[in-house]
């Protein structure tokens, strides 16, 4: 009958298959607790993430969670080593490093994550000075397209701003000069941080104290942390865009209040203000532009208006071309006269149409009339206006031709002096051919009309 400690060791029928082939635990030179204990008194500790160490001669190969534990195990026998050799060396000393050892994991825990929080305020002021950064520019950048007076007030009130700010806080000027030189050295400071790992420097480029529009210099500023001793109030109105009150008020713009309390941080207050002064700067500019180009439009709208009222003609004048048209050419001949009926009927077919075109729009307004009508009523315009000129050309010249064969026509001669062939001729081409005309003129001038065969 076998005795205990064939039992204990293990047989091939009762042992464990993972322990089958391993040693009693009397042949076992070094016992795996006291390999543990030797190598926490040798430093030899297994951090996570490393390879595990090879076993111990003779000691078998364990499963990974055994390890795991053995890890774990050692950590936790690490942190209770150190709390006690950090503890006091008296009769408490034992109850105070068995309470911070217990305490370990939660200490851990609260530090790490101040760590993240501190992390995090520090992007959070990072994002502010680049917030502030940013409106600066993009404010910069709008007002260099205003005009000048909209420039100059946008100048000086980044100036005042400067001079507010160094009164209620504390900033430092570290240098001044023109702008690019300014943003020059502004570059080269946030670099230099940058490669030095010290972050985002709470620069700012705003118009020196004391410089003019006229002249203008920028500052480079560090604007810390420091808190506002008074509260920081403006009001931003028309002026401070470089308006009058009397356009800004017909634009339906207002002016704004602007309130940083005391005790603010200054880079926060700093980074209000410039947020809220290019959102109210942004929308009254585009207001102002808005209502310049309606007046504009207005303008240009008068002056269409006053040029096609001055382009109609009244009915009455055009019926009166009319009748003095009708009334001329019925006294010319047709043969003679021609050109002259053929240019009078054209007058008045000219006169007809821009009657009935205007006649279209007699209930509208002549300022609202519309780019198409008024560019057909123009045009209707010049062609009446060309047909009455070139009538009135044709009459002037058929009367000035019939003033200079008046002139060279023979005084009057003795009544009843025979007229010759030459002159009966002569007085038929003035006549336009027609002979009752002809013998009636030379009747009058004294002349009598030769019989046949004189």
């Amino acid at each position: 009958m076998p005795d205990d400690d064939d039992d204990i060791g293990g047989s091939p029928s009762g042992g464990p298959p993972s322990f089958m082939d391993s040693p009693p635990a009397a042949a076992n030179p070094q016992p795996l607790a006291s390999a543990i204990q030797g190598s926490i008194q040798q430093g030899q500790v297994t951090q996570p993430g490393d390879a595990p160490p090879p076993p111990p001669a003779g000691v078998p190969a364990q499963r990974p969670t055994f390890f795991r534990g053995v890890i774990k195990a050692l950590g936790l026998a690490l942190t209770g080593v150190q709390a006690g050799l950090t503890a006091p060396r008296n009769a408490q000393g034992p109850a105070i490093a068995a309470q911070t050892a217990a305490n370990a994991p939660q200490a851990k825990f609260e530090q790490t994550m101040a760590n993240k929080k501190a992390m995090t305020s520090q992007q959070l002021d990072d994002l502010n000075v680049a917030m502030t950064q940013l409106k600066l520019h993009q404010m910069h950048m709008i007002a260099s397209k205003m005009e000048d007076d909209q420039q100059d007030a946008v100048y000086n009130m980044g100036r005042d701003t400067l001079t507010s700010l160094s009164e209620k806080g504390k900033v430092d000027i570290l240098s001044t000069g023109d702008y690019d030189a300014i943003t020059q050295e502004f570059g080269r400071k946030q670099a230099d941080a940058k490669a030095a790992g010290q972050g985002l420097l709470p620069l700012q480029v705003l118009p020196a104290p004391g410089s003019s529009a006229g002249k203008p210099q920028y500052a480079l500023v560090m604007v810390g942390k420091d808190r506002l001793t008074d509260d920081w109030k403006e009001t931003w109105g028309a002026k401070d865009l470089g308006y009058s009150d009397d356009d800004f008020k017909a634009a339906g713009l207002s002016s704004f209040k602007f309130t940083a309390p005391s005790g603010m941080d200054q880079q926060k207050a700093l980074q209000l203000r410039a947020s809220q002064y290019l959102n109210w700067a942004t929308k009254s500019e585009q207001g102002m532009a808005a209502w310049k180009k309606n007046a504009a439009n207005n303008q240009v709208k008068t002056s269409e208006g006053q040029k096609n009222r001055d382009m109609r003609m009244s009915i009455a004048e055009l019926n009166n071309s009319t009748r003095r048209a009708t009334a001329q050419i019925k006294g010319l001949s047709d043969s003679a006269d021609k050109e002259i009926i053929s240019a009078g009927k054209t007058l008045i077919q000219a006169n007809k149409a821009l009657g009935a075109a205007q006649g279209k729009l007699a209930n509208k307004a002549w300022t609202d009339l519309g780019g198409g009508e008024s560019r057909e009523i123009a045009t209707l315009r010049r062609a009446r206006d060309q047909a009455e000129t070139n009538y009135t050309a044709l009459q002037q010249k058929k009367d000035a031709a019939k003033a200079i064969s008046d002139q060279r026509v023979s005084p009057k001669v003795p009544k009843g002096t025979v007229a010759t062939k030459e002159i009966v001729l002569s007085y038929l081409q003035k006549a336009g051919g027609n002979k009752d005309k002809a013998r009636a003129n030379l009747t009058n001038d004294g002349y009598a009309i030769p019989k046949a065969g004189q």
